[in-house]
This record gives structure tokens, C-alpha cells and sequence, in this order.
């Protein structure tokens, strides 16, 4: 398992460095598109995307919006109204449906083109869709430059897998033959045709041909002998070995369908319900052209956790190498857990409305907590640094009275900014089990800014009420509150407000903490390390310790420079070997630097 969590982090840290945005979707506009929330844009920031969130909140429709994206596909195909299911566009508010969409061609990821796509009717069609004009409105709503008019549709290949309707040949006619009759399913009839089917399968398999029918129809498609490519991930994926696998498209079993033969010995009549799903899965990713558009809809579907785990990392590798784009919809804990934030995208639902909204740079806890799914009772802190986390982890470790199991420490790429604006009000509800704690610059609290001080007659007017909350918000944060991302809708009273507002501040109260120190290198920063690299040059060292113009993170990192002659690279590895000895010196000493985070932590624990 670890060399597989290695081998994922290292994809995931090579695709950061090296991956090029070209003939890339670099986001989405929904100006009135199923229930997502007008204007709501979907911004793709990594080139794997995992759309998670509770059931029927419009997550399969963002995929089908993105299926209409390239040149040649529309969302009508899998969008359409019927008199169960209108497609009311006629609102003269609204008007038709429509999204935006943003892209980058083949030659420069920075150049970027907006797509209007729109649906329209015709004659023959009710559900067609079509690229339009942006009219001056959208430009200045959406910050579009005015002289762009009409953009031709991205050339990009697409592909669709949908793992939730994934069936083989003999499960759609074992389970399904004779219910078009309006008959129940006849499985004794049912097995007895496939029996004598079977035979045919086989022999078209044996001799690699397509047989006729009475009619001189093809009954089949050439079979398919899979690569040693395929093979090796297929077995990696599923964890077992596979010599050789046949896939054949066929309707001996009368409606077309793929049959397996694996290792010569079985078919999909015996082969578990995830093995058809993963083949087709590696066949289509490892045969889809570089700069594809891969779209799945649940693939972890069947699959045991280590298999998940498995196929994220069969991703990230054919992105590493092909430059794909991948966005995939998914209920899976385990995938969730080891992305990136940038790589997670929330769907919520607005209080008292129909509509969803999209939450990006999303920890994997925060969206366990939206879906419902249980984090093992873990205190959960979030830092907005990775020397912070790596601080609180060694304070941890080296307490006597702190227990290493009741800790979940996530460090948020976003820094102070994103802990505020997104993981705040995603967490606040979470009162017994999430925290925050920032690095100690980021400590504004007063008196002033104490909300149970706001005075009885502000309090007991709504909207005084809420510009005192607001300023308190803005004093405690140094953000508008009306850019953090709380979830509320545009119809919402004032009242309705103060009570997000007020709860926002409660668990500012209770929940969030600071680091002793401005700087957690602060915390860390000491020329007293006995150990060899700080032994280098003593007379340098003191040198930059003595420089007031830099604080300990720029003294770590001049001191790191020195010792590796200017060159970057050494420099950038040598700050972690010596951040590594500081963080063993801190945890030896046990300063009052230590022992203020140790209680900091003692009353999160027992909380």
C-alpha cells in the first residue's frame, strides 16, 4: 500500500510541475443550465477533476455539459425534454439554456476562447444545441474581452464511460430477455438460449471472425485480443493476474453487448461485476488519442477500496503521459482522500431552493462531511502551511500527554485565504471535531471585535445587528464576509444572514487557534542545532541570523542557498534536510514555544 501511495503522490507532484494546459477546458459558466446556481462557474485548475456530492445534485448533468463541449457532440444527446421531464426554457427571465465554456487551444495554454453554447429548437429537433454570439451583457458579466464575438468549439477528442449502466451481453439477456413483452424474466427459457448461443461466441472467438447471420447480417464484431498494456493494468487494477483476455461486441445473446473470455477459462457469465467495467475502462483510456476529454460517471462502481485506489492512479499515470483531461463523478472516500484539493469540486444544495451550488479547493474531510461520511471521530485541524502541519505533527509525537490517533493534521495548499473563504464556513457546522489553526500573523483578535459584546440595542435590530457581525467578520478575518463562500441563497432575509453570520463567529470563537509565533519557522528557527550542516560556517550563519530584514523563513532559505552554491534545485532539498534537523532540535528542547502548542492541542483533544 505505501508504494502505491507513493507512486500516486508522485504522479500528482510531476503533474503540478510539468503538466501543459493545452487544448485544455479551463472552466465552465452555467448562465442558466439545469439547477446549478445561476452564474455558478466551474473552474478546472488540475487536469483530473472529481465532481463528489450527495445524490441528484446535477453532478451527471455537468458531465453531460462538458460531453457537448468538443466539435462534433451536444449535450442534447443525453439532455432532452420529454412530458415526464420538460426542459422549461421559456422563462423570459432565464430564456433558453445556455452555458459558457473556456478553452485553451494546442498552442498556448494562456490564450483562452469562450464558447457560447445555447439551446434552441427546430423544427425536427427541440432539443438542439448550437454555438451563439456572446452579447455584450455576458461579455461585462463575465469579464470577457469585447472584441472576441464568436469562437469556433474546441477539436478535442471525447470519450464517456458510464460505469452506473456497464452490462455484458449475457447479463442484459439473462436478466432482461422477454420483459418487452410485458412478461416476467424467464430464466430457465433464458438459460437455455444461451447455452446453445454460447457455442457460436466461442467459435467466432477461436477463429478471430464475424458470422453472418440467415440474413447475411454480422452477428458480431472482429474480436478483440487485449494488449500486454492492457493486461498489466487490468491485473494491477484488480489485483490479479491475467494471461490473455478476448472481448467480443456481439448479439448472439439478440441485443448487442461485449462478452469476456479471461485466461481461457470463463466468460462474464462467471466473472465478477467489476472485471467487464475495468476492462472497458483501460481499453478506452490507454486507446484514446493524447489531449483526450475522458468523462466517468461513478467508476469505482464494483470495486473493492484497493482497486479504487488503483484505477486513481491508472488516471493520473495516462495523464502524465498523454496530457488527458479526466473529470469523473464519484462517491468513493478512498479516491477522495488522496487528491488535491484543487482537484475536488463540492456539490451543494441551496437552502430553501431547487438549485445546486460548486465548492472548489475542497479537502477531502470537508467533503467526507458533506456526503455523510463518518471520519473515525478524529480531531481534525487544518494549517495553512506545510511547516505548520509538520510543527503540530512533531509536538504530537513528542508529547506525553498528547495521543497521536486523535489527530487528523490537513495542510491546505490555499493558505490563510482559502482556510477563510472555503474551508471555514464548509467546517463550522462541524463544532465537536473540526479546527483551525493559523500562523500567529494572522491573530487580529481585540475587544472590539468580540461578538458577544455587540450592545443589546444593535443586537435587537436585524439590520444593525448584521453590520456589527459584518465588521467583526471583516476585523477577525481581514475578508469581506460577502466573499467567503457561506451557503446561503440570494433570497435569504436579514435575519436569515445574522444567523450564518453569528454561527460563523461561534466557531471562530471555539474553534480556531493560533501558533505562538508570527511564522511557524519562527517557532523553529535556532543557530544553536547541533548538527553537521549548521556546523558548515558558523560566521555565515550568524550573518543571516543577525539580518533584520529577512524573517525566519527567508533566513531558512538564505541559509540553505549558501550551502548549495546559488543552485536552486540543491537549495530547495537542502531547506527540507534542514527543516527536518530544526523541527528534531524543537522536539528535543521542548521550549515555551512547544509547550503553548502542546496545551493549544491538550484542549482541542479533550474538547
Amino acid at each position: 500500500m505505501e508504494k502505491l501511495l507513493a507512486e500516486i503522490q508522485d504522479n500528482i507532484d510531476y503533474i503540478n510541475k510539468n503538466f501543459k494546459y493545452t487544448n485544455f477546458i479551463h472552466k465552465l459558466i452555467f448562465d442558466n443550465y439545469a439547477n446549478i446556481t445561476k452564474d455558478e462557474v466551474l473552474n478546472f485548475t488540475f487536469p483530473l477533476t472529481a465532481l463528489v456530492g450527495k445524490n441528484g445534485c446535477n453532478k451527471t448533468r455537468v458531465l453531460q455539459a462538458l460531453y457537448g463541449v468538443p466539435e462534433g457532440k451536444t449535450v442534447g444527446d443525453f439532455w432532452f425534454s420529454t412530458s415526464l421531464d420538460p426542459i422549461d426554457d421559456r422563462d423570459p427571465e432565464r430564456g433558453n439554456a445556455r452555458y459558457i465554456y473556456v478553452y485553451s487551444t494546442d498552442k498556448d495554454e494562456n490564450e483562452k476562447f469562450p464558447v457560447h453554447y445555447n439551446r434552441t429548437r427546430r423544427e425536427n429537433d427541440p432539443d438542439y444545441w448550437e454555438t451563439r454570439a456572446l452579447t455584450q451583457t455576458l461579455k461585462t458579466e463575465y469579464d470577457i474581452p469585447k472584441e472576441i464575438k464568436r469562437c469556433d468549439p474546441i477539436k478535442k477528442n471525447c470519450i464517456f464511460i458510464d460505469s452506473k449502466i456497464e452490462l455484458s451481453a449475457y447479463d442484459i439477456f439473462f436478466n432482461f430477455n422477454g420483459r418487452e413483452t410485458g412478461k416476467r424474466t424467464n430464466y430457465r427459457e433464458n438459460k437455455r438460449f444461451i447455452r446453445k448461443k454460447s457455442g457460436y461466441i466461442k467459435r467466432n472467438i477461436e477463429k478471430k471472425n464475424i458470422r453472418p447471420s440467415a440474413y447475411k447480417k454480422p452477428q458480431n464484431e472482429k474480436p478483440i485480443e487485449l494488449t500486454n498494456q492492457h493486461l498489466q493494468w487490468i491485473s494491477r487494477i484488480l489485483g490479479k493476474d491475467y494471461a490473455e483476455i478476448i472481448q467480443i461486441f456481439h448479439k448472439h445473446y439478440k441485443f448487442w453487448g461485449d462478452s469476456l473470455f479471461l485466461n481461457q477459462e470463463y466468460s462474464e457469465a462467471r466473472a465478477g461485476s467489476g472485471e467487464l467495467k475495468v476492462v472497458n475502462i483501460v481499453r478506452q483510456i490507454l486507446d484514446a488519442e493524447h489531449h483526450s476529454l475522458i468523462l466517468l460517471d461513478e467508476p469505482e462502481i464494483s470495486l473493492h477500496p484497493g482497486a479504487q485506489l488503483q484505477l486513481l492512479n491508472f488516471f493520473l499515470d495516462q495523464i502524465r503521459k498523454k496530457n488527458h483531461q479526466i473529470v469523473f463523478t464519484t462517491h468513493s472516500p478512498t479516491i477522495i482522500k488522496y487528491l488535491p484539493s484543487t482537484a475536488i469540486r463540492l456539490f451543494t444544495k441551496n437552502m430553501g431552493e431547487k438549485s445546486f451550488s460548486i465548492k472548489e479547493n475542497i479537502s477531502s474531510v470537508v467533503a467526507f462531511s458533506e456526503f455523510g461520511e463518518p471520519i473515525a471521530q478524529k480531531k481534525n485541524i487544518f494549517v495553512e502551511d506545510e511547516t505548520a502541519k509538520l510543527i503540530l505533527e512533531t509536538v504530537i509525537q513528542a508529547s506525553e500527554i498528547l495521543t497521536g490517533e486523535a489527530f487528523n493534521i490537513l495542510y491546505t495548499p490555499g493558505g490563510a485565504n482559502d482556510l477563510i473563504v472555503s474551508t471555514l464556513p464548509n467546517i463550522m457546522y462541524s463544532p465537536e471535531n473540526m479546527f483551525v489553526i493559523f500562523d500567529g500573523d494572522q491573530n487580529r483578535r481585540s475587544d472590539n471585535l468580540d461578538y458577544k459584546k455587540i450592545p443589546l440595542d444593535k443586537s435587537h435590530n436585524e439590520e444593525q445587528f448584521k453590520t456589527e457581525l459584518k465588521r467583526i467578520i471583516f476585523g477577525l478575518t481581514g475578508t469581506n464576509s460577502e466573499n467567503i463562500r457561506f451557503a446561503k441563497n440570494s433570497s435569504q432575509t436579514t435575519k436569515e444572514d445574522n444567523n450564518i453570520f453569528l454561527n460563523f463567529l461561534k466557531f471562530f470563537d471555539s474553534n480556531v487557534f493560533f501558533l505562538p509565533q508570527m511564522l511557524p519557522e519562527d517557532i523553529i528557527w535556532n543557530t544553536n542545532v547541533d548538527s553537521p550542516l549548521f556546523q558548515v560556517d558558523k560566521k555565515m550563519l550568524a550573518s543571516i541570523d543577525s539580518d533584520t530584514t529577512k524573517n525566519s523563513k527567508k533566513k531558512l532559505y538564505a541559509y540553505a542557498a549558501f550551502l548549495s552554491n546559488g543552485n536552486n534545485n540543491d537549495a530547495g532539498q537542502l531547506y527540507t534536510v534542514l527543516r527536518t534537523q530544526l523541527l528534531k532540535y524543537f522536539s528535543d528542547i521542548k521550549n515555551n514555544d512547544f509547550k503553548a502548542i502542546e496545551i493549544m492541542l491538550e484542549s482541542i483533544q479533550n474538547s
